[in-house]
C-alpha cells in the first residue's frame, strides 16, 4: 500500500460546526487506530497514513484548530476528545455567548469564551508523540479594510522595460492564517504563550459572524515578523503596525477548498492524496425555476430572489474548486503520458533543437518568477504602476541587471518531486541497467543535499515576503506624497540584496545536487539525458500550471437525511444547534457515523483487508465505552427522531431568556452609537422606547412559563414547559401580552413627545 496523505476542509455553517466536530473526531480516532492497533492489518508494517492539511472557515475553522491540536499534541487523544465534546455540548450554547452584566457590549453576542476555550485546549498535551506530522492548518479570515494590489496582465514578466505597462488596480480582502504542526506543538508549552494567543485569536476571528460578534483588531497574517521591526524603526511609527479589523472568513469564501487544493498541489509529500471536504447540509441541486413559473410578468418574489442568490453563491464556489481538481487530475494524466513520449524521443534525437530547449528554459524562468517570487513581482509592479506614469519614479534606481540576475538564479523549489518523477520514467527501466530511483532515494549525501536545498528554498520564500511589506509602503507613499520615500527605497534595496544572497545559496545548493547525481550515475550521457528530462518535465508542468505528481482522490462527507432525518442545527439559518444540548449531541453523533461510513466506503480501495474495518469498528465501541464518562458519552440513544427536533420542543423559558439577552445587547448598542447615522435612524423611530416595552412583555411571558415546583409534578419530563405545550395551554397569557405589546408600541411613539412637551411647559412656568 502506498503512503496516504489526507486533506480535510470544513465549511462554515454556524451550529452545523457541531456535525463537523463529530467528523473531526472520527478522523482523529481513525488515524490513532492506523498508527497502533490497525497497523497489523495493513498490507505493510511501514504503511503510513497521515492528515497533512486542514483548511476551514467560520465555525468550521474553529473545528479545524481543535482537530489539529488533538492530532499534534497527543498519541492517545482521549483527553482532547473529552474536551472537544465539552466545548461543543456545553460551551457552545447561546446562554454562554451572551454579554453578562457590566460587560462592555460591542455586538449582539459575545465570543470571548470561545477564544478562552481554544487557548485552554491548546495547552493540553498527552504523551510525547503525535498522531500526524507535517500538518498544515489554513484558517481563512476577511480583512475589513483590504489590501490594494495592481495586477499586470499584458507584459513580458522578464523584460523590466515593458513591466507593468498595463496593470489593473484591485483590492484583496481574504487572508489566510497559516500554522504548522510545530506551531501547534509550541502552543502547548509554557514558552508558547504568544503563538497560542495567535492561534486562538485566529480561531475566534474566522468564526466572528458579522454583527452577531464584534470584529477583531489583529496583526495581519500576510506579513513576516521582520516587517514589524521595520515599522517601529522607520518613519511610520504606530502602536499597532500592520493591524487590521477582521471578521468571519466565511463571508467571502464559505467553502475554502481552494487553499487546501493549492497545498496538495505544491506539497513535496510522496504517496496518494485523499481529499475529504465536509458539507453537513448538501446543496439542493434540484432546479428551482420550475416552481417559479415561466411568466415574464410574474417574477419570483423578493424573498425567493435573496435565497436564490445565497444558494447560487454557495454552489458556484464549490463548482469551480471541484472543476479545478478535475482539471489537475486530467492534466497530470496528460503530462505523464506526454513526458514519457518526449523522453522516448530524446535518446534517438541527440541533436534535439536547441531553440526548443531554450524556449523551455525561458518558460520555466517566467513560471518560477510568477510562482515563487509573487511578492517581489507585485512590489516592482506597484512601484512602476503608481509612479512611472506620473514621472515620479527614478528609473535608474531600479537596477535592471540585478533584477535579471535574480530571475536567472531562481531554481525549481519542487526539486524533490521533479527528480522522483523523472527517475521513474519508463525509459530508464527499459534502457538503463540500473535502478535509478533506488539510487537517488537511498544515497545519504544526496539526501542531505536535498534537505539543505529545501532549507534554503524556505528561506527564499520568507525573504520574498518582505516585498509584500514594501508594496504596502509603496501604496502609502503614493497616496501621501506622490513619491517614494527614502525609507521605502532603502528597504527595497536591502531586501533585494537579501533575496539575491538567498538565491545565490540556492544556486550553490542546486549545483551540489547536480554534481552528486552526476557522480552517482557515473555516465555523462545518462546524466545529460536525465538533465534534459528534468528540464522537459518542469517545462510541461509549468505550462500546464500543475505541480502535483499524483491524482487527488476526492470524497464528500455529508449527512444523509434518509437514514436519520435532518440535522437539528440546520434550522433557523443554521443557528438552532446552539439552543439545545440534546440537538448538539445528535448532530455530533451524526458527524461521527457519516464520517465512519464514508471513510470505510471509499478507503477500502487502498485498505482492502476486511479485518481492518471490522476491528476498527469494535475498537471504536470499546474506546467509547471505557474512556467516556456518562455526561459526554454517545450512543444510539442520543439519536433523536425528527419530531424531537422541532422548534416547538424547545424549553420556552430558555428561549425567552435568549431573545431577551439579544434585545438587551441591542439597547446597549443603540445607546452607545446613537450619534452614528444608522443608530440615529433607529432612535428617531423610537426604538429605544420600544425595546424596554418588548423586554417587559417577554418578562411576562417568562413568568407564564416558569418551571413548576418539583413537588407538584409526577415525572421529571413535566418540569420543562416547551413552546408547543405553552401555546396549547397558555393562550390567555399570549392574548394579554400581545395586547400589551401593541399598546406599548403605540404609546412609545407618543410618550417621548408628551414627556418632552410637559417638561417644556413646566420649565416655562417655573421660568
Amino acid at each position: 500500500m502506498k503512503k496516504i496523505n489526507i486533506g480535510l476542509t470544513f465549511y462554515g455553517g454556524v451550529s452545523l460546526a457541531v456535525y463537523e466536530a463529530g467528523v473531526a473526531e472520527e478522523f482523529i480516532r481513525f488515524i490513532q487506530f492506523c498508527k497502533n492497533e490497525g497497523r497489523k492489518y495493513l498490507e505493510s508494517e511501514n504503511s503510513d497514513i497521515n492528515i497533512r492539511v486542514i483548511s476551514g472557515t467560520s465555525a468550521g475553522g474553529l473545528t479545524g484548530v481543535l482537530m489539529s491540536a488533538a492530532l499534534v499534541n497527543s498519541d492517545d487523544p482521549s483527553k482532547h476528545i473529552k474536551e472537544m465534546r465539552r466545548i461543543w455540548f456545553d460551551v457552545a450554547d447561546l446562554s454562554n455567548i451572551q454579554y453578562k452584566r457590566r460587560q462592555d457590549v460591542r455586538s449582539f453576542l459575545n465570543n470571548d469564551i470561545l477564544e478562552e476555550e481554544v487557548e485552554r485546549f491548546l495547552k493540553i498535551r498527552e504523551g510525547n508523540n503525535q498522531l500526524s506530522t507535517d500538518v498544515r492548518i489554513l484558517i481563512t479570515a476577511t480583512n475589513m479594510q483590504g489590501f490594494f494590489d495592481a495586477i499586470p496582465v499584458e507584459h513580458d514578466f522578464v523584460n523590466i522595460t515593458a513591466f507593468a505597462e498595463r496593470a489593473f488596480p484591485t483590492t484583496r480582502h481574504t487572508e489566510v492564517f497559516t500554522f504548522t504542526d510545530s506551531d501547534i506543538r509550541e502552543a502547548s508549552t509554557e514558552k508558547g504563550k504568544e503563538i497560542r494567543k495567535r492561534i486562538s485569536k485566529a480561531a475566534r476571528i474566522t468564526s466572528t459572524f458579522p454583527a452577531a460578534f464584534p470584529p477583531q483588531l489583529v496583526q495581519s497574517p500576510s506579513f513576516p515578523e521582520k516587517t514589524i521591526k521595520w515599522y517601529k524603526d522607520g518613519q511610520n511609527k504606530e502602536d499597532k503596525p500592520l493591524h487590521f479589523w477582521y471578521f468571519d472568513g466565511g463571508v467571502l469564501d464559505n467553502k475554502p477548498l481552494g487553499h487546501a487544493i493549492e497545498h496538495m498541489q505544491t506539497s513535496s509529500e510522496e504517496g496518494d492524496w485523499w481529499y475529504f471536504f465536509v458539507e453537513p447540509k448538501p446543496q439542493d441541486y434540484e432546479k428551482k425555476h420550475k416552481e417559479w413559473g415561466m411568466d415574464p410578468m410574474n417574477p419570483p418574489d423578493p424573498a425567493a430572489t435573496v435565497m436564490a442568490v445565497l444558494d447560487a453563491r454557495g454552489a458556484e464556489t464549490i463548482y469551480y474548486d471541484l472543476r479545478r481538481i478535475q482539471e489537475i487530475n486530467h492534466q497530470v494524466m496528460q503530462i505523464n503520458g506526454l513526458i514519457s513520449k518526449l523522453c522516448d524521443l530524446l535518446p534517438g534525437c541527440p541533436g534535439l533543437s536547441q531553440d526548443f530547449l531554450d524556449t523551455c528554459e525561458n518558460n520555466i524562468r517566467t513560471a518560477r518568477l510568477h510562482r515563487f517570487l509573487p511578492d517581489y513581482l507585485k512590489c516592482i509592479t506597484m512601484m512602476r504602476y503608481a509612479f512611472l506614469r506620473k514621472g515620479k519614479l527614478d528609473e535608474g534606481k531600479i537596477n535592471i541587471n540585478k533584477h535579471l540576475d535574480i530571475i536567472n538564479k531562481i531554481r525549481p523549489l519542487d526539486l524533490h518531486g521533479i527528480i522522483n518523477e523523472v527517475a521513474k520514467q519508463d525509459f530508464f527501466t527499459r534502457n538503463i541497467a540500473i535502478d535509478l530511483q533506488k539510487i537517488l532515494k537511498e544515497d545519504t549525501e544526496l539526501k542531505d543535499a536535498l534537505k539543505e536545498f529545501d532549507r534554503v528554498a524556505t528561506k527564499v520564500k520568507e525573504t520574498q515576503l518582505l516585498f509584500r511589506q514594501i508594496a504596502f509602503w509603496v501604496e502609502y507613499n503614493s497616496k501621501k506624497d506622490d513619491k517614494l520615500s527614502d525609507d521605502t527605497w532603502n528597504r527595497f534595496n536591502e531586501s533585494g540584496k537579501e533575496l539575491e544572497s538567498d538565491l545565490t545559496s540556492l544556486d550553490t545548493s542546486y549545483k551540489r545536487i547536480e554534481g552528486r547525481i552526476k557522480a552517482l550515475l557515473a555516465d555523462d550521457n545518462i546524466f545529460k539525458i536525465l538533465k534534459c528530462f528534468m528540464l522537459l518535465n518542469e517545462a510541461v508542468h509549468s505550462a500546464a500550471g500543475v505541480e502535483t505528481r499524483e491524482n487527488i482522490k476526492v470524497v464528500r462527507i455529508y449527512h444523509n437525511e434518509k437514514d436519520y432525518g435532518p440535522l437539528a442545527g440546520a434550522k433557523i439559518a443554521n443557528f438552532a444547534g446552539f439552543l439545545d444540548r440534546r440537538w448538539r449531541k445528535h448532530d455530533y453523533l451524526m458527524g461521527m457515523k457519516d464520517a465512519h461510513e464514508m471513510l470505510k466506503g471509499r478507503m477500502k480501495e487502498c485498505i482492502t483487508n476486511d479485518n481492518f474495518w471490522d476491528n476498527y469498528k469494535k475498537w471504536r465501541l470499546e474506546v467509547e465505552n471505557t474512556v467516556m464518562d456518562e455526561k459526554y458519552s454517545l450512543s444510539d440513544k442520543d439519536i433523536l427522531n425528527p419530531e424531537n427536533m422541532e422548534l416547538g420542543n424547545l424549553a420556552a423559558c430558555r428561549l425567552i431568556s435568549h431573545v431577551n439577552g439579544v434585545l438587551k445587547s441591542s439597547k446597549e448598542l443603540i445607546k452607545k452609537h446613537e450619534d452614528k447615522f444608522f443608530y440615529s435612524i433607529l432612535k428617531k423611530i423610537k426604538i429605544n422606547w420600544m425595546l424596554p416595552i418588548i423586554r417587559f412583555a417577554l418578562w411576562l411571558l417568562k413568568q407564564a412559563v416558569v418551571q413548576p415546583s418539583i413537588n407538584n409534578v409526577k415525572k421529571e419530563s413535566d418540569l420543562i414547559i416547551t413552546i408547543k405545550s405553552f401555546i396549547s395551554t397558555g393562550r390567555r397569557y399570549i392574548g394579554f401580552i400581545f395586547i400589551g405589546i401593541i399598546l406599548g408600541l403605540l404609546i412609545s411613539f407618543f410618550l417621548p413627545d408628551f414627556v418632552k412637551d410637559s417638561a417644556h411647559w413646566v420649565w416655562v412656568k417655573i421660568k
